[in-house]
């Protein structure tokens, strides 16, 4: 068989059925009975793209940015994952004012305004932090690694073990301090 063959040098346009006769010398006898079995469409639409992602079949701008942000934010934790449900349903319980819960929200969603949030859908942003000069202005950076964050956080009494260690993500160090008395207390040393 060519490597090259397409199955429409297979079929008969003309009948709308398949080429019995190459079919059989192509394949072995019990493969070629099943493909002649196969029905065809007997009228042959011209081709056309098709995006498997909107309901009219056609390309936009907007369909693209939702299965942009879908790929996005099954990367992330959200209020609606499995394996953290019990963590949101902590933050959404705590006797603090709904703002609170928001920000704490907003930092597991990584939905805090960054610079490196901002650079996503601005291109040619600076992403560097303006206080410290760090390459990028990440959420982590700005709540626990930055310079100024860290002066904040010395005076706190909250145990710098929490947030030390390279690769942490904000979500991260709240996946941390839930089990910590200190949670409420950190949420609203926050805002």
């Amino acid at each position: 068989m060519d490597p090259s063959m397409l199955v429409v040098e297979l079929i008969d346009k003309d009948n709308g059925r398949w080429k019995a006769r190459e079919v059989r010398e192509t394949f072995l006898p019990c493969d070629a009975e099943i493909i002649c079995s196969l029905p065809l469409c007997p009228t042959w639409p011209n081709d056309k793209l098709i995006w498997h992602f909107s309901a009219n079949g056609e390309f936009s701008v907007k369909s693209a940015y939702q299965v942009a942000r879908a790929r996005v934010q099954a990367q992330t934790a959200t209020s609606s994952d499995a394996t953290g449900k019990s963590f949101w349903r902590l933050i959404w319980k705590l006797d603090v004012p709904p703002r609170i819960k928001v920000f704490a929200w907003k930092v597991g969603a990584q939905a805090l305004a960054t610079k490196m949030n901002l650079a996503i859908r601005v291109p040619a942003v600076d992403m560097r932090c303006d206080i410290c000069g760090a390459v990028e202005e990440l959420d982590v950076h700005v709540l626990f690694l930055c310079p100024l964050a860290r002066e904040v956080w010395s005076h706190s009494g909250f145990e710098d073990a929490l947030w030390q260690g390279g690769g942490l993500t904000a979500l991260d160090i709240m996946g941390r301090l839930r089990t910590s008395c200190l949670w409420t207390g950190l949420l609203i040393l926050w805002l």
